[in-house]
């Protein structure tokens, strides 16, 4: 499969999964924090996230490297993708529960970022 069918699936996932989120927020008001409507508003967050923070971080390494394979800049920009939604979700649940301060935070950003290092260099 050509890397421009892989871009299409996650563009259609990124379409998807803001469609998602937007229709938990109009339609099943999270705010009085239902737990069915909490758990489809993060399951539909992570993908919209993942999905948006994929295509930016694949258009951004394919402008950086020209000449390369673009099979392994989809694979990393899915991976990044996934650790910063991660990140970004588990920081907004420690907003919801009131937990949020700025070291949480910054431990969050720290985990995630080690997590983003091991993988980095068990690829060269």
């Amino acid at each position: 499969m050509s890397h421009t069918r892989y871009i299409f699936y996650i563009l259609i996932a990124a379409l998807f999964g803001w469609t998602a989120m937007f229709l938990v927020f109009y339609r099943l008001d999270p705010m009085q924090s239902t737990t069915l409507a909490l758990s489809l508003l993060f399951i539909s967050s992570f993908v919209a996230l993942t999905s948006t923070f994929a295509l930016v971080g694949y258009f951004i390494r394919r402008q950086i490297h020209h000449n390369e394979i673009f099979y392994s800049h989809i694979n990393i920009a899915l991976r990044q993708g996934m650790l910063l939604s991660i990140c970004s979700l588990s920081c907004f649940f420690l907003l919801l529960v009131n937990a949020l301060t700025w070291w949480s935070g910054l431990l969050i950003v720290l985990f995630i970022t080690l997590i983003e290092v091991y993988f980095s260099s068990q690829e060269t």
